[in-house]
Order: C-alpha cells, then sequence, then structure tokens
C-alpha cells in the first residue's frame, strides 16, 4: 500500500489542492491520518476514485 501526499495527489489528478480538500471535505476522496500532522491518500483508493469516475462519465455502453 503506497500513501500519496495531497501535493502528489493534486497533480496526479491534475487539480489545484484546494479542490483536492474540497473533494476531501465533501466525502468524495478519503484521506488517511499518517501522523498527527500529516494526512494522505491511498494510492489504489485514488486508482479506484478515477476508474469510477471515468465510468461515470463514459456511460454503460463502455462496460
Amino acid at each position: 500500500m503506497r500513501i500519496l501526499s495531497l501535493r502528489e495527489t493534486a497533480r496526479r489528478l491534475g487539480i489545484s489542492l484546494s479542490t483536492l480538500k474540497r473533494l476531501i471535505n465533501a466525502g468524495t476522496i478519503r484521506k488517511i491520518q499518517v501522523t498527527e500532522r500529516r494526512v494522505g491518500i491511498v494510492e489504489s483508493e485514488l486508482d479506484d476514485f478515477v476508474s469510477r469516475r471515468l465510468a461515470e462519465r463514459d456511460g454503460p455502453e463502455a462496460a
């Protein structure tokens, strides 16, 4: 299991850090507490998020 920083996650998604934080606060992307002052995103969960978004975009005909 690899844990990505918020900055790395935002870079991979092509979004700003503030947009990523909004997605986290909305519960769209889950974060984990790495240390008392640091949070991260599990890489496999980020991959699942991207796959779901692509499936939503492409609709049922892509399945």
